[in-house]
């Protein structure tokens, strides 16, 4: 890991670069009849793309398209300088676009040095920004430029509406590393890359310092399910940090020329290339949603995009109901959080070019979902996150009854859950914890939605849950004597909150399991290179995030998906881009 110290330590930083608008440098539309005018069957954002694209003719040279941050603004970045003037568009040559169509592979000496990120969530993200920033070199190659690539229409992915938080180290509270390491392979019941986990434990620090560059700035600690001691994160006044981290992420992208988002746009194949005996990925085919065809500068059709690599964080399948019965059988019919979205596609594409895959059968079923009384069988539901168990909230089942520790691990809370009268359970969160874990902004959130009923005394409760106010007072003080013994029945040893006032306030949500994430994937060593069937990198590809497997083993930790998408960000986008440096000076030295 001296290597990746080196590349984060040495890394070029440009805080102090401006955006500044660029409309009034963007030259006039076409007047004559482009077909770029009469275009409605495209996305909106292709449509605005290419009517604020001059075209041009093929004894121009093209013209760079506009600053990133106003394509950012608009679901796609690009950059560059002031535009050229440009002629008709009856003269444009499909051969000129700012993305080069190929109709074939060209040697691997031609190959742009560019890198190629598709997924835009917290993953994808900062791989874009950390392998733009490794490039930001004296030295660096022509042509360099980063192009990100998503499907969907909206930035983010999962990563972007995650209610939950991320982990840090947390020494003032009795915290190491090693104890760190021991809960994650603790979670993971052996199945765990302990290679992986041993590199994202060493890096949390660094990560965390990285937030804190980028104005994330993180709350005080609490406890959540699997963790030996409190070290899971959320911004500052209780602000979901997956949300946070996207926004700043994005934001620093804009303070770079050289880089491009592209959306409603579809990965379906890899380029490859051989040479000298070898295979390369020197970049992706693309294609719009179902196979509408995507444009770029004067309508050119966006086929191939040449790169020197490919950084793939498409998130995992825990949306695809195909995948999961392939993968593993009976999760199929369960609710997930995910929409179908989630589809694996990543995972099918580097499967298919050869790359290991592992724990594919490894699905993680979260504990509480939301179940909405105005539609109970929703086949994707929200999370009930984790921090509200975290915050101290208790589950009774049917009865009333509590049934087991609100701390253990997702999938032995869940396996609790669905041996429960229909398979459900009832949370309950004491309001003083809400507003001591300032949680109040997302539990009102709830409120609105009317997935958590407000809060409300215990003669209120009782009445909701068709009981005496003795019963619910029973129940309270139960968990209170135990809190106090420092253990109950169910092992037990961290009581975040009281029940001990009969005039506390109680949030009341109904909860099931639901299937969450997806725990295996493509084969990745420390440096996020992509492994073949035999153990060896494939050259250019790396993979982030959830399209991975081996870090969590059987069950991921609370707070650990988005500390993954970090701290593995940074090490693929710094690790694609020194691939690149590497490959251009080698180049350069046989001209």
């Amino acid at each position: 890991m001296g290597d990746l110290r080196r590349i984060f330590s040495s890394s070029p930083w440009m805080p102090d670069r401006p955006w500044v608008p660029r409309g009034k440098d963007l030259p006039p539309r076409c007047p004559r009849g482009c077909p770029r005018r009469r275009s409605p069957d495209l996305p909106p954002v292709c449509r605005l793309i290419r009517s604020k694209t001059p075209c041009f003719g093929p004894s121009e040279k093209p013209p760079d398209p506009p600053t990133a941050a106003m394509a950012l603004r608009v679901g796609a970045a690009s950059l560059g300088r002031k535009h050229a003037k440009t002629s008709c568009c009856r003269n444009r040559s499909p051969r000129r676009a700012v993305l080069h169509v190929h109709a074939s592979a060209a040697p691997r000496r031609g190959v742009p040095p560019r890198v190629v990120v598709v997924g835009t969530g917290m993953a994808g993200l900062v791989a874009a920004l950390e392998a733009r920033r490794q490039l930001e070199v004296p030295d660096a190659p022509e042509g360099m430029q980063v192009v990100v690539i998503d499907k969907r229409n909206k930035l983010g992915g999962n990563s972007g509406k995650s209610s939950n938080a991320i982990n840090g180290i947390n020494v003032e509270g009795g915290d190491s590393p090693q104890r760190f390491l021991e809960d994650i392979l603790k979670s993971g019941k052996g199945k765990c890359d302990e290679a992986l986990v041993g590199t994202l434990v060493e890096h949390v620090p660094d990560a965390i310092k990285f937030l804190q560059g980028c104005g994330v700035h993180l709350d005080k600690p609490m406890i959540t399910g699997g963790h030996s001691v409190a070290r899971t994160y959320r911004g500052i006044d209780g602000e979901p940090i997956g949300a946070l981290i996207v926004k700043a992420m994005l934001k620093e992208l804009q303070r770079f020329s050289k880089v491009r988002i592209i959306l409603e746009t579809g990965v379906k194949e890899l380029v490859w290339e051989v040479e000298d005996g070898s295979e390369y990925v020197v970049g992706v085919k693309c294609s719009g949603i179902n196979d509408v065809p995507r444009y770029v500068a004067g309508g050119v059709p966006l086929m191939d995009v040449r790169a020197g690599a490919v950084i793939l964080a498409s998130g995992g399948f825990a949306g695809s109901r195909k995948n999961l019965e392939t993968y593993a059988p009976g999760l199929g019919e369960m609710p997930s959080t995910n929409n179908a979205s989630s589809s694996g596609d990543g995972l099918s594409l580097v499967k298919d070019a050869g790359a290991s895959v592992i724990d594919a059968d490894q699905v993680q079923v979260h504990p509480t979902g939301f179940i909405d009384v105005q539609d109970p069988d929703a086949p994707v539901k929200h999370l009930a996150p984790e921090v509200f168990r975290g915050a101290g909230g208790i589950l009774l089942n049917m009865n009333l009854e509590r049934f087991a520790n609100e701390l253990t691990t997702r999938d032995e809370l869940s396996a609790a859950i669905l041996q429960q009268p229909k398979k459900r359970a009832y949370l309950l969160v004491p309001r003083h914890s809400v507003i001591a874990h300032r949680l109040g902004a997302t539990m009102e959130k709830y409120v609105e939605s009317g997935l958590v009923v407000p809060a409300m005394t215990h003669r209120e409760l009782a009445e909701l849950l068709g009981t005496s106010v003795d019963k619910v007072n029973e129940i309270f003080n139960n968990y209170q004597l135990s809190a106090r013994k420092g253990i109950d029945e169910f092992g037990k040893t961290v009581f975040p909150a009281a029940f001990d006032c009969e005039d506390e306030e109680i949030y009341f949500m109904e909860v099931a399991p639901v299937v969450h994430c997806t725990m295996g994937g493509v084969a990745v060593d420390a440096c996020g290179r992509v492994l073949d069937k035999s153990g060896k990198p494939i050259n250019g590809i790396f993979a982030v995030g959830e399209v991975t497997g081996g870090l969590h083993g059987c069950n991921r930790l609370a707070g650990n998906a988005l500390l993954e998408s970090l701290v593995f960000g940074r090490i693929a986008g710094a690790s694609a881009a020194q691939y690149i440096l590497e490959n251009s000076k080698r180049e350069m030295s046989q001209v």
